[in-house]
């Protein structure tokens, strides 16, 4: 059987894909603030910049990264698509589908959509396969 390490499940919200050189500049549902507004924020990161999470969301007025990619869905009615942040400077995309549980196969670099057990077996199957083909 295959190895599903890289089963990711994305139950009530999109699955985000970021490539990892860019990853620190994904905010996610924070915002950058500074020690003379916030005496305590949230989220410090290693180079001591200051983040405040936002739990009230606006896809009207986008305040965070998540935000901007719902109200992006909202607006465009896509499911899936590419997205630009931090003024357009990244790109990034946005899997925002019904199925929660969702397979990334590093190998075949493919994203797999997954909705019973039985699929979960046949990938399995099938991933054997190929690694006998190889």
């Amino acid at each position: 059987m295959y190895n599903f390490d890289d089963f990711l499940n994305f139950y009530g919200c999109p699955a985000i894909v970021l490539p990892q050189n860019i990853a620190k500049f994904w905010y996610g549902i924070m915002e950058p603030v500074s020690f003379e507004n916030v005496s305590s924020p949230d989220f410090i990161t290693e180079e001591g910049l200051p983040f405040q999470v936002v739990d009230e969301m606006d896809f009207d007025d986008p305040k965070t990264d998540y935000d901007l990619i719902c109200h992006l869905g909202l607006r465009t009615h896509k499911t899936n698509f590419l997205f630009s942040f931090r003024e357009d400077k990244y790109e990034a995309l946005c899997l925002n589908i019904d199925k929660n549980r969702i397979l990334w196969i590093s190998k075949l670099m493919s994203f797999v959509w997954i909705d019973t057990v039985e699929n979960i077996q046949n990938i399995s199957l099938d991933l054997e396969q190929l690694n006998q083909i190889e």
